[in-house]
């Protein structure tokens, strides 16, 4: 009987482990997974976001646009940086908080743009119109010392907490949402020969897998 029961353990064992594997990677990809694209256009040979080679020649954006029966494409933008929080008044400013590592998304906020996710709402992509600001999911506020309307240094520039997800937990990493736009204000959009995975949305969506 103790066997049994050690057997049974340690299936739950690796279940537990798998699932917790599993909801990791997706937690790095649920701004991608929940946008409202059809069909994602990946490097030859790659396998994954991570299959080795994460880019396209940009020229490949125009061809794809050409296809009758595409409605919208984007290439996929982000970065990696440093956040801090500014301290506010009354705050211990004898222990400053470190900066914390955090991954950039950034999306279109355009009319139906193909990389919103389908749950954001019309007043979380108007927040992320403004200039600089940022959106954090509620479980990376404490990580990173900010709340909603908080302005913050993010790689030595000034951003403005304009919006809290729900939906976006990442343990690794704090996750950070902005605009194409104030990414490239920033300095840090993609803006050479080569771009990232291509997300595209189709007239019919149900002729994504011919």
């Amino acid at each position: 009987m103790a066997a049994v029961v050690a057997l049974a353990f340690s299936g739950l064992l690796v279940l537990a482990q798998l699932g917790m594997f599993v909801g990791m990677g997706k937690a790095w990809t649920a701004t991608i997974d929940r946008a409202t694209a059809d069909i994602m256009i990946l490097p030859p040979g790659a396998e994954g976001l991570q299959g080795g080679g994460a880019s396209l020649p940009r020229r490949v954006m125009p061809m794809v646009w050409s296809h009758p029966e595409v409605e919208a494409v984007a290439d996929l933008d982000g970065s990696w940086g440093r956040l801090r929080s500014i301290p506010k008044p009354g705050d211990d400013t004898t222990k400053p908080r470190q900066p914390e590592q955090v991954q950039i998304t950034a999306i279109d906020t355009g009319p139906d743009a193909v990389t919103i996710p389908s749950d954001y709402s019309t007043e979380l992509v108007e927040a992320l119109r403004q200039p600089f600001a940022i959106a954090v999911d509620e479980t990376s506020l404490g990580r990173l010392g900010v709340q909603l309307g908080d302005k913050a240094i993010y790689n030595g520039k000034t951003v403005h907490v304009r919006a809290v997800l729900r939906g976006y937990p990442n343990m690794q990493i704090a996750s950070v949402v902005m605009s194409r736009d104030t990414l490239r204000m920033l300095g840090e959009a993609n803006n050479g020969n080569r771009v990232g995975p291509l997300m595209v949305r189709i007239k019919d969506p149900g002729r994504a897998e011919i």
